[in-house]
């Protein structure tokens, strides 16, 4: 038995609890038209926490999964989920509601079902923390058998299906606490969406592979190596394509591999597209729902990204040029390995580990959420609703209850942890309340990342956006560098001289953008706009262009003038390619104006930056009183020019 669990509880205390639990679940008459239901009724005892044991039960897959129970295939019609599968022997149908949980309190479920061995199942999951640190959970399945011959199946097979379902928890806790103390190189592999260690042969899934396949996956292996690319990436990816199960594969996320894999995401990043531009493995641009985060759409073009989504169980629509509306993923090509998505579970909290609370009311109903949650920002919204209010939990305010009756756009509500959250559906219909995490999803590869990503670039420059679409990319730092006096050098070089000297401008600017992170998103005559993710590295990318073009060198006989400015962009098409537009843009051109030879022009965006302060205060750099542009169409705008030291 695996450690940490007690199942005698369940004989000792089960018929006395269920009758308690009944009375604090009462059935709904409506439902049980005279019908007696049978309870599946246990209590565990786990030496876990409850937040220890939640990522276990929230992954009912996981637990399907290790049960042996058979996969699920589910549909959407009309805002609805169905799924169907086997179980027992016989097929069944079912309409699942939507589930409600609090975290690290409850969970509950209800199905509909057109055929199998019952009409209707609720499940109830409950945790207790006991004094000891432990937990005892609380595990209730109620089902309406079908017919007569179904009642004896149900009941025949409760014993065994939750001794069962115990024991596997019990084997995933065992798991998760021995996968934490393995580093990335024990581990047989890794599964980004869940700890799972089996004990698979490398030779024997090898040997699995298509004849074909082996040979591709060598013969480009040989090729990944000729670039100039990490090779314990290589090792780790090929050994995650070889012998991984194949649903861990169909969504590979680069962010949350890289950890899995041992190696850095950055290296991990530039492999991967590497590899898709050989044809190991190909990219696919997800449409992703703001609400749910589950996915809506998928394209293998970034021109076939369509400008909205919408998401039927939701009920809401969106606009694919929202920040956080695209993912990019990878997955093995096609003819390496097939990869599908197998669900064991289909709407379970661990898909959307954002969302703390989901709570269902009818009409006139209250309901009282505790917020014992970490200081932080959370959101309130309904579902349906794009509105939703914010919360926030401050670290040194008072428990101040908060009553909410509808949520409206806007509102905000400050109070401190342990306060309670008192609902209630004013409405004539039911209405869920949901409680999630104000903070995006930080495992997910958004266009922001690839945009500014000088590989991605290189390998993908024929990806361009529909024209009729441009996509929100957030706050990216924008650098132009112009060479000064080109008029003149065009007179004193000659033509076709001059322009060999600006082309070797432009390679060495695409060199320098890829060196520091970032990417060359255009040429403009003698100039060049590059984009990177934050403020350091565009200064030392700035300060290299100074250092590289000081008009010392026959090679490149002229001196540069460099503006570094940051702010909210957009992604659109400009000519077949990725551009940037945005009056961060404009002000980043318009301020070159001001900077001379040599100069290296840096914003109030850049400077405030703490990685850049940090970076200024290490070599005593001080900045003093900023200088002011009266820039036409902007305004004002403070600027520093920093002098840069020669090698």
């Amino acid at each position: 038995m695996p450690m940490g669990i007690d199942l005698a509880v369940d004989r000792k205390r089960g018929r006395a609890d269920l009758a308690a639990f009944l009375g604090a679940h009462p059935w709904d008459e409506s439902l049980l038209k005279g019908r007696t239901p049978i309870e599946y009724f246990s209590v565990y005892r786990f030496d876990a926490s409850p937040e220890e044991l939640w990522p276990i039960l929230s992954d009912t897959s996981g637990i399907n999964l290790k049960m042996g129970l058979n996969r699920i295939d589910f549909s959407e019609r009309a805002g609805k989920r169905f799924g169907r599968s086997i179980l027992g022997g016989r097929l069944h149908v079912w309409e699942e509601r939507p589930w409600q949980w609090e975290y690290g309190k409850s969970i509950s479920i209800e199905r509909i079902y057109s055929s199998g061995w019952c009409t209707y199942v609720r499940v109830f999951i409950e945790f207790s923390p006991s004094s000891d640190g432990g937990t005892e959970l609380t595990l209730n399945f109620g089902w309406l058998p079908r017919d007569p011959f179904s009642a004896l199946v149900l009941k025949a097979a409760g014993n065994a299906f939750m001794r069962r379902y115990g024991l596997s928890i019990g084997t995933l806790l065992e798991e998760r606490k021995s996968a934490s103390a393995l580093s990335a190189e024990q581990k047989t592999f890794p599964r980004t969406n869940r700890v799972l260690i089996e004990p698979l042969n490398l030779q024997r899934a090898e040997a699995a592979l298509d004849p074909v396949a082996a040979a591709r996956i060598t013969q480009m292996e040989a090729e990944l190596r000729s670039r100039e690319l990490s090779n314990s990436a290589i090792d780790a990816l090929l050994k995650h394509l070889r012998i991984a199960p194949a649903p861990d594969l169909h969504r590979m996320r680069p962010k949350a591999l890289a950890p899995a894999l041992g190696v850095g995401y950055e290296e991990l990043l530039d492999l991967m597209l590497n590899a898709t531009s050989a044809g190991l493995l190909t990219m696919s641009w997800d449409v992703i729902c703001p609400h749910c985060r589950g996915v809506r759409q998928s394209a293998e073009h970034l021109w076939d990204v369509p400008k909205a989504g919408s998401c039927e169980v939701c009920r809401i629509d969106f606009s694919t040029s929202d920040l956080n509306s695209l993912e990019i993923v990878f997955r093995p090509h096609p003819d390496i390995r097939k990869t599908e998505e197998v669900l064991y579970c289909t709407s379970e909290p661990a898909k959307k580990s954002h969302i703390l609370v989901q709570k269902e009311l009818p009409p006139g109903d209250d309901a009282e959420i505790a917020l014992d949650f970490p200081p932080g920002a959370y959101r309130l919204r309904e579902a349906g609703r794009t509105a939703y209010a914010l919360l926030r939990l401050e670290p040194d305010a008072e428990p101040t209850d908060i009553f909410v009756e509808r949520i409206e756009a806007g509102a905000a509500f400050d109070t401190g942890t342990g306060a309670k959250l008192r609902l209630r559906n004013a409405g004539a219909a039911p209405s869920s309340f949901v409680l999630e995490k104000n903070k995006e999803d930080t495992e997910a590869l958004r266009p922001r990342d690839l945009f500014g990503r000088q590989e991605f670039r290189d390998l993908f420059s024929k990806e361009a956006l529909s024209p009729d679409l441009s996509v929100d990319v957030g706050v990216q730092v924008i650098v132009f560098v112009d060479i000064v006096g080109s008029s003149a050098m065009y007179v004193r070089e000659g033509n076709a001289r001059s322009f060999a000297l600006v082309k070797n401008f432009y390679r060495s600017a695409r060199d320098i953008a890829a060196k520091r992170g970032g990417a060359l998103v255009k040429s403009l005559g003698d100039a060049v706009m590059l984009a990177f993710s934050n403020p350091l590295s565009a200064l030392k990318a700035g300060a290299d262009f100074i250092r590289n073009f000081d008009g010392s060198s026959e090679e490149a006989p002229f001196s540069v003038r460099v503006t570094v400015n940051a702010g909210p962009c957009l992604a659109v098409n400009l000519n077949s390619a990725i551009d940037y537009f945005g009056s961060p843009v404009n002000a980043t051109a318009k301020l070159q104006k001001f900077a001379g030879a040599g100069h290296l022009a840096v914003t109030t965006p850049i400077v405030g930056d703490a990685a850049v302060r940090a970076f200024l205060s290490e070599r005593n750099i001080a900045l003093g009183q900023p200088q002011s542009a009266d820039l036409p169409g902007i305004g004002n705008v403070d600027y520093w020019i920093l002098k840069v030291k020669k090698r």
